[in-house]
C-alpha cells in the first residue's frame, strides 16, 4: 500500500470515528438531560423502568466509553463496547426492521449502516492511528486468554450501558394518560390527555359533571397548561363534560369536526334530550351545551400542531357516529380512534354497519399493525388485535341480520334470538349509555336492520 493511500485510510477511519462516536454521545447525554425520554425507550423496548439516579449513573458511564472511544483509547475494549452495545439496539427493534414501509420504521433503518461502521472500525482498529491520544499496541491480544477475557469485559460493558439510540429517531416521546369513568353513574368511557413537555392535549370530555370533574382533577396534578382539546364525534359520553372542561381550561381551544360541532348544537338525534332526562342536573342543559361548543373546526387531512405534536386528522363518515375524528400521532404511533374501535362494550353501529365494515378495512390499510390505539371504551393496546376483535363482532351482527330480515321483517323473536346469539359469543362484553347488554344488543339489531330499509317490529331501544 502507497504511503497516500494509508493515510487515506486512517484519515477516513478517524472520521468514522468521531461521526459515530458524536451519534453515541446524544444518546448518552439524553439520560442525564432528558431521563424521562430515555425511561421510555427502556420501558418500550427493554421492559424496565429505571430511576434517575440509575439513568445518571449510566449516562456518565456510557459518556466516559464514547469520549474514550473517539479519543482512540483502550480500543479493543471501547470499540467492542459500542459494537455490542449497537448491536442489541438493533436486535431489539427487528420487528419493526421487518416492516419498513409503515411509518415511522424506515428511520429505524438509520442504524443499520452505523452497525456496519462499527464492524469497520473493530476489524482495523489497529489502523486507526490519526488523533489518537495513544498509539497502538503492536500486540494487542498476548495470548488467548486475555482475548477471551477482553471480549467479556466489551459484552459485559455494553450490557450495563444498554441502550438504544435507534427508537428515539422516530419522533418526541409522550405520555398518554387515561380516565375511565365508573360505571356507577353510567357505563364507563375514555378521556385521554396527552403529555408533553410543553403541556397537555385532551382527547374526549366524558359525559357527566361528576366524572368530568374528576378528570379535570387528574389533568390539574400535573400542573401543565392546557393546550387544546379535542372531541371525537357527538355522542354525550364524549363531550356532556365539555362545559366542565371550559370552566377549569378558559381560553382552550377546543377541537372538533363541523358536524360534531352541529350535531352538539341542534341536537338532531335527541341525544342531548334524552340525557338529560335520564341524569338531571349531572348532565348540562342544552343551553349550557350550546354556550360551551368546539370553537376550532377539523376536516379531513388537516395537521394540528399543539406541543410540539403533530396531529393528523382522519376523519370517518356515518358508521358507529355520524362522523368520526380520528387522530394520529404518526412519529409516535399513536392513534386515537373513538368509538370506531371497542374493547369489552357492545359496539353500536347507530348510522350504518354497511359503512363500519369498510372503514375498518381502511384503517388497518392506513396505520401500521403495531400501531397503539386508545378507544373511547376499553383499554388501549396494538391496532391489529383490537381490529380483529371489533370485525369479528361487526360480522356476526352482519350475518345474523341479513338472514334474519331476508323476507325483510325483523320480528321481536328474531331481534332477540340474535342478541341471545351474540351475548353467548361475547359474555363478558357491557352494554353502553346505561342500558343492559341484552337491552344494547337486540336494539342493534333493530337498528341495523331498519338501515336496510327492513321492516322492525317490537325490538329494543335505547334509553
Amino acid at each position: 500500500m502507497s504511503i497516500s493511500s494509508d493515510r487515506r485510510l486512517t484519515l477516513s477511519l478517524a472520521i468514522l470515528r468521531f461521526s459515530t462516536g458524536a451519534f453515541f454521545l446524544v444518546w448518552a447525554l439524553e439520560k442525564i438531560l432528558a431521563p424521562d425520554i430515555a425511561r421510555r425507550v427502556y420501558e418500550t423496548f427493554y421492559f424496565s423502568s429505571p430511576s434517575d439516579e440509575v439513568l445518571l449513573a449510566t449516562g456518565i458511564l456510557q459518556g466516559a466509553v464514547v469520549l474514550a472511544f473517539m479519543a482512540g483509547l483502550l480500543r479493543f475494549w471501547t470499540y467492542g463496547a459500542l459494537l455490542v452495545m449497537h448491536s442489541i439496539s438493533v436486535v431489539s427493534t427487528i420487528p419493526r426492521l421487518m416492516d419498513p414501509f409503515s411509518p415511522p420504521n424506515h428511520l429505524f433503518w438509520a442504524a443499520v449502516p452505523v452497525l456496519g461502521l462499527l464492524f469497520v472500525l473493530f476489524l482495523l482498529r489497529e489502523r486507526d492511528t490519526l488523533l489518537v491520544l495513544r498509539r497502538p499496541n503492536k500486540n494487542p491480544a498476548k495470548d488467548g486468554v486475555s482475548t477471551t477475557l477482553s471480549a467479556m469485559g466489551a459484552g459485559a460493558i455494553a450490557l450495563a450501558l444498554a441502550t438504544v439510540s435507534l427508537p428515539a429517531i422516530a419522533g418526541e416521546s409522550v405520555t398518554v394518560h387515561s380516565f375511565a369513568s365508573q360505571p356507577k353513574l353510567v357505563d364507563s368511557a375514555n378521556t385521554h390527555w396527552i403529555e408533553t413537555d410543553q403541556g397537555v392535549i385532551v382527547i374526549d370530555a366524558q359525559r357527566v359533571v361528576p366524572e368530568a370533574e374528576r378528570a379535570v382533577r387528574h389533568i390539574q396534578r400535573l400542573d401543565k397548561p392546557v393546550l387544546g382539546i379535542f372531541v371525537t364525534h357527538a355522542h354525550t359520553d364524549h363531550y356532556g363534560g365539555l362545559p366542565t372542561f371550559k370552566a377549569a381550561f378558559p381560553d382552550v381551544p377546543v377541537f372538533a369536526a363541523a358536524e360534531t360541532t352541529r350535531s352538539m348544537r341542534e341536537d338532531s338525534r335527541g341525544y342531548n334530550a334524552a340525557r338529560k332526562a335520564r341524569h338531571g342536573d349531572i348532565f348540562p342543559s342544552q343551553q349550557v351545551i350550546s354556550d360551551n361548543l368546539p370553537d376550532r373546526v377539523i376536516d379531513d387531512g388537516d395537521v394540528v400542531e399543539l406541543g410540539g405534536l403533530r396531529f393528523e386528522v382522519h376523519k370517518m363518515g356515518p358508521s358507529e357516529a355520524e362522523v368520526t375524528s380520528m387522530l394520529y400521532l404518526r412519529n409516535q404511533g399513536i392513534l386515537f380512534a373513538g368509538d370506531l374501535i371497542n374493547d369489552g362494550f357492545v359496539p353500536a353501529p347507530l348510522e350504518s354497519l354497511d359503512n363500519w365494515l369498510p372503514q375498518l378495512d381502511d384503517i388497518e390499510d392506513r396505520f401500521p399493525a403495531q400501531t397503539s390505539v386508545y378507544i373511547g371504551h376499553g383499554k388501549h393496546g396494538p391496532l391489529d388485535v383490537r381490529l380483529e376483535a371489533q370485525r369479528s363482532y361487526l360480522e356476526a351482527l352482519d350475518a345474523a341480520v341479513s338472514a334474519a330480515i331476508d323476507d325483510s321483517l325483523l320480528t321481536g323473536e328474531e331481534a332477540a334470538a340474535i342478541a341471545f346469539d351474540l351475548e353467548e359469543r361475547y359474555p363478558h362484553w357491557h352494554g353502553v349509555g346505561g342500558n343492559a347488554r341484552i337491552e344494547v344488543l337486540s336494539a342493534v339489531a333493530g337498528i341495523v336492520a331498519e338501515q336496510r330499509g327492513a321492516e322492525v317490529q317490537g325490538s329494543a331501544a335505547f334509553r
